[in-house]
């Protein structure tokens, strides 16, 4: 593999990896508990975050079929919102469940892809105007990041009030 293609299912499992020992922290009858995201709760993340992680697989699946994937991004709050809606009557298992499998096609995906894709320049950054790395990262290892940090504070906050 090249070192960029190491480099970014590493980062993807680090990140995946850090984020599910932080999940694994709250307690169960915290898991509907509202703030941990703004109003959100930690399965409303979870059902936020799943959604999510399909997002670069839709991008690679049009590109690699000679095609740009054409999202409106003009509303993503509306997005978020319609995803959690429909994931609302899940349980935490189901929800979490998802999460790992999203995870696991996303790896899958990349570790599918030829290493010179990963390159600068490749046909598949030409079409994804962004590279293989750039095109996940937001939606995913970047994403776990952001919630594991908000998640650290929540527990933290918690934690000094009690």
């Amino acid at each position: 593999m090249s070192t960029a293609k190491t480099t970014v299912l590493a980062m993807h499992r680090r990140e995946y990896d850090a984020f599910n020992e932080v999940l694994d922290r709250v307690p169960p009858e915290r898991w509907d508990e509202p703030g941990v995201c703004g109003k959100w709760s930690i399965r409303q993340m979870l059902a936020h975050m799943s959604f999510w992680n399909l997002y670069p697989l839709m991008e690679l699946e049009y590109a690699l079929g000679g095609r740009k994937f054409d999202f409106d991004h003009a509303d993503d709050e509306a997005v978020n919102v319609r995803n959690v809606a429909a994931r609302e009557g899940f349980s935490f298992d189901t929800l979490r469940t998802e999460f790992d499998v999203t995870f696991q096609a996303v790896m899958s995906a990349l570790e599918a892809l030829p290493e010179e894709e990963f390159e600068p320049e490749s046909p598949l950054e030409q079409i994804l105007g962004d590279s293989v790395d750039g095109a996940f990262a937001n939606n995913t290892y970047a994403h776990y990041a952001e919630h594991r940090f908000e998640i650290e504070a929540w527990l933290d906050a918690a934690a000094d009030e009690a």
